[in-house]
């Protein structure tokens, strides 16, 4: 059940009813909101319910165990079985036949072993759902929420786990900031309808118009045939690509923040305007903010984060970047695009360090700033190459990239715009939202539903027949 499909519109329509119906009572609010997601999630897939139910209930009596505990040794082991336990269901539906493979690749390349699961199905969502257990798990571990072993308390985990606006492609929320929502007194709170409708409709534009169409003009066809380009039109092709990703994405997270947040629940933000980035850490302060806080909180820092030296912290930035790759996918590709983030930041740390002796004080001004955004788009463009599930696609694309060929032979304006557009995004989107936000705010109601249904029509008008899944599904 994709967002932008006329099932979920319905589903998402009979849910906010009861949603906020059911509100004043406690229980079958909180039932009904599983329910709903349960049934959201058992729509791409029935048998996988068992699975999101199993990674649910194993962390939370774990949780339970290590709050109840007063040995540390105990914690530790109760800590390590439970994180142990959402690995290893993320790991052999995710990395298993990779495994498989990589192994084969190095012992026996000549006579590989036939232990592949082909039928296997990677189910969606699973990297997203983990990750929310583990951390919190982890913050029970170290004391920054109180696990609530009451039924009420299950139920509670149980909606946070599964709940569907984030369920299947994030972003990854943590327990601290969800459950507190479930206070009563925050509970009936009324949302800013006018921001989620603006988020919703923002988010329609970006999958529905702006990815979809430089997906299938431009970006599938230089990705899978780039020798059928010349290296310009490969270069427009990485810079779609690079609009693509962040507008589908993007486009994910806007409309997931905007559901939630007409049932009452407040998301933190995923993406800041991420390709206004000035280097290479900023740029990830800006992407994808809840899997690199994340990757932070619960990896970097208990690595040892900075605290071991210089050497130390070059080797824990780059653990947590190729495990940040790897969990986007299975692939020796992935790997090495978040090996590559990796070695950026490494490099940057030690330029920060140097600048601070050759260049005190130094400040900088617009230009250098400019020129710095530039450097930081195009590296990080040239990365998502690396950002394909089979490495040969990217290797055939830098080859590719290195001919020398000129010309454009098929490439028209129109894509040349939406690429415009998808990237302007990052520039001038926060304007957007706060003129829509404050001309919404003083027109009369009646107006306030014209506006809105006319940009539906817009975007319903403008979307492709088909439409392809959202890029991190995948994941």
């Amino acid at each position: 059940m994709l967002f932008p499909t006329f099932e979920f519109a319905i589903f998402f329509f009979i849910v906010v009813i009861g949603n906020w119906v059911l509100k004043r009572w406690e229980i079958p609010w909180k039932v009904f909101l599983l329910i709903a997601s349960y049934y959201f999630y058992g729509s791409w897939n029935v048998k996988l319910l068992g699975l999101i139910f199993f990674v649910t209930v194993s962390s939370y009596l774990f949780s339970i165990l290590i709050a109840g505990s007063k040995d540390s040794l105990h914690k530790k082991l109760y800590l390590t079985i439970s994180i142990a336990l959402s690995l290893s269901v993320l790991g052999f539906f995710k990395y298993y036949d990779f495994f498989i493979h990589s192994l084969n690749l190095i012992l026996s390349p000549s006579q590989p072993i036939d232990a592949t699961l082909s039928g296997i199905i990677l189910p969606i969502g699973i990297s997203f759902f983990t990750f929310q257990a583990i951390s919190y798990t982890v913050d029970v571990y170290r004391g920054e929420i109180q696990a609530d072993s009451s039924k009420l308390g299950a139920l509670n985990y149980m909606v946070y786990i599964a709940f569907f606006p984030q369920l299947v492609a994030g972003p990854i929320v943590r327990a601290k900031i969800f459950l507190p929502q479930f206070r009563p007194d925050y509970a009936k709170k009324v949302p800013n309808m006018h921001l989620a409708f603006f988020l919703i409709m923002g988010g329609l534009v970006k999958k529905l118009i702006l990815s979809t169409y430089l997906l299938e003009h431009l970006v599938k066809d230089v990705m899978i045939t780039p020798f059928a380009y010349s290296p310009f039109e490969i270069l427009l092709g990485i810079y779609a690509y690079s609009a693509m990703i962040y507008c589908d994405f993007s486009g994910y997270t806007d409309i997931a923040i905007g559901t939630a947040l007409l049932l009452g629940f407040r998301f933190p933000d995923n993406f800041n305007n991420p390709y206004q980035a000035v280097n290479i850490q900023d740029f990830w302060r800006r992407w994808h903010i809840s899997l690199s806080t994340w990757l932070k909180d619960y990896l970097y820092i208990p690595l040892g984060g900075n605290r071991l030296g210089v050497t130390m912290t070059q080797v824990n930035i780059m653990v947590t970047m190729i495990l940040g790759g790897l969990w986007h996918g299975a692939s020796f590709s992935f790997i090495i695009w978040g090996a590559l983030h990796g070695v950026a930041l490494v490099f940057h740390r030690g330029w920060q360090g140097i600048k601070k002796h050759l260049f005190p004080g130094f400040e900088g001004n617009k230009w250098t700033q400019a020129l710095a955004i530039l450097l930081t788009f195009h590296y990080v463009s040239f990365l998502w190459i690396f950002f394909r599930p089979d490495l040969k696609d990217s290797l055939n694309i830098l080859s590719a990239l290195t001919r020398f060929e000129t010309g454009i032979h098929g490439i028209s304006l129109h894509v040349v715009l939406a690429i415009g557009v998808g990237l302007g995004i990052n520039f001038f989107g926060d304007r957007i939202q706060e003129i829509y936000l404050r001309m919404q705010t003083r027109s009369p109601y009646l107006l306030q539903w014209i506006n809105n249904s006319l940009v539906l029509i817009g975007i319903i008008a403008m979307s492709p027949d088909t439409i392809p899944d959202f890029i991190y599904f995948q994941f």
